[in-house]
Parts: C-alpha cells; sequence; structure tokens
C-alpha cells in the first residue's frame, strides 16, 4: 500500500515539481543546488507553487498533533505512580 501511495504522488505531481514527498529530503538539496547556480531549475514548478508540498506536510504534522492533543490525549487513563506502564 505505501508503495502504491508513492507511485500515485510521484504519477501526480512528480513531473511538476520532481517528487516532492519528504520535506527533509527535498529542501535540503535544492536550495544546495540553488546557492550553487542551478538558479530557478532547483526549484522546478509552474507558477512557483515548490513550496506546497514542502509546507504541507510540516503544517499537516503540527495540525495532527494539535489534534491529537485535543481530541484523544485527555481521554487516556492516567497512569498510576510506581504502577505497571
Amino acid at each position: 500500500m505505501i508503495g502504491l501511495l508513492v507511485a500515485t504522488i510521484g504519477a501526480c505531481a512528480g513531473y511538476l515539481e520532481a517528487w516532492p514527498i519528504n520535506p527533509a529530503r527535498d529542501l535540503g538539496p535544492r536550495a544546495f543546488c540553488f546557492l550553487s547556480g542551478w538558479g530557478a531549475q532547483a526549484f522546478p514548478a509552474p507558477q512557483h507553487y515548490w513550496w506546497v508540498p514542502i509546507a504541507g506536510p510540516l503544517l499537516g504534522g503540527a495540525a495532527g498533533g494539535g489534534l491529537y492533543q485535543l481530541a484523544v490525549h485527555p481521554y487516556l487513563p492516567r497512569r498510576v505512580a510506581g504502577g505497571a506502564p
């Protein structure tokens, strides 16, 4: 299933943004290429929306963590001091 998801993301957005699936592995090399002289070719996207696949996972992770703290964490059983984990 994960491989199918990666292939689908690549097929939908791979040509336009050069497979920007993981911002941690994508932004650093792009910034290095930009600073090394590649210029606009380091960020290939029509109308300069290359930042969307980078900002999306970062904002989604923060939103997911906040939603967990609000919707799940208050309803978990509390740990008893000295008890079983």
